[in-house]
């Protein structure tokens, strides 16, 4: 007896290795993204443009014959997903119009990425306030905007306040009227210590070699000279060669 629901088995097996077969095209990884972000997917179209705005190295896994920097395409995939909202897209769209072709539109878009949260776009708005790069001076606003970026994990923030703090630690104790304000200077040197210390517990060299200074200056941390060898041998091996100056000179 023909058993129809043998050979419609059969069939389907063989349409399935046939369409296996078809779908062997040889397309690398970056190729299927490319195909993915023209048919509307936001994360592959975040993909491609970041590839194409750094370029991928010959040889490499995704796409071994390489692809060279493309501002255009990088523009052309960034905004299709920047526009749809995707915050990786818009922080990388900012920052390659800010750096390269247009910084007035790129610190829209960091803009609108920094009050989504995103610290590295904090960062750049904090700096850009700072110094008053195509926005209007203001240090309030700058400050404010490096506070949100380092408690949100921007190492680069954490250095600078760490750096704000101690000159007004600084400031203060150098007034008349230091005696006055001493709790407000020990406050500020407190601050700097702890922006300072997390900046160099997460790697940044600089705040190494300033905590450092501050454990054997007991600079709003008790005195330490223990842990200002630790830091200061850190900031050393980090190629900070300042740091070996103080080292000799207060430590040894």
């Amino acid at each position: 007896m023909f058993n129809f629901f043998k050979k419609k088995e059969k069939l389907s097996l063989y349409e399935d290795t046939k369409s296996d077969f078809d779908n062997k095209d040889n397309k690398t990884d970056f190729e299927k993204s490319l195909i993915d972000a023209n048919n509307g997917n936001i994360p592959a179209a975040t993909h491609v443009g970041i590839s194409y705005h750094y370029g991928i190295e010959k040889g490499e896994k995704e796409h071994p014959e390489g692809i060279e920097p493309n501002s255009e395409l990088a523009i052309k995939y960034l905004t299709m997903a920047a526009e749809r909202g995707y915050l990786k897209s818009q922080v990388d769209l900012g920052m390659l119009y800010y750096s390269n072709i247009d910084k007035s539109k790129g610190l829209e878009w960091l803009s609108l990425a920094a009050k989504r949260g995103d610290a590295f776009s904090q960062f750049v708005l904090a700096c850009s306030y700072r110094d008053g790069t195509f926005v209007k001076k203001d240090l309030d606003k700058a400050y404010q905007w490096y506070l949100e970026s380092a408690n949100n994990g921007e190492v680069g923030s954490m250095n600078i306040l760490g750096g704000i703090y101690r000159e007004r630690a600084i400031d203060i104790s150098n007034q008349e009227d230091f005696e006055e304000h001493k709790d407000e200077a020990w406050m500020n040197a407190e601050l700097s210590f702890k922006w300072y210390k997390l900046a160099a517990d997460h790697g940044d060299e600089e705040s190494m070699y300033y905590t450092g200074v501050n454990y054997a200056a007991g600079f709003g941390v008790a005195e330490d000279k223990d842990k200002s060898l630790i830091y200061i041998d850190l900031a050393i091996e980090n190629g900070i060669s300042y740091a070996n100056d103080f080292k000799q000179e207060k430590l040894m």
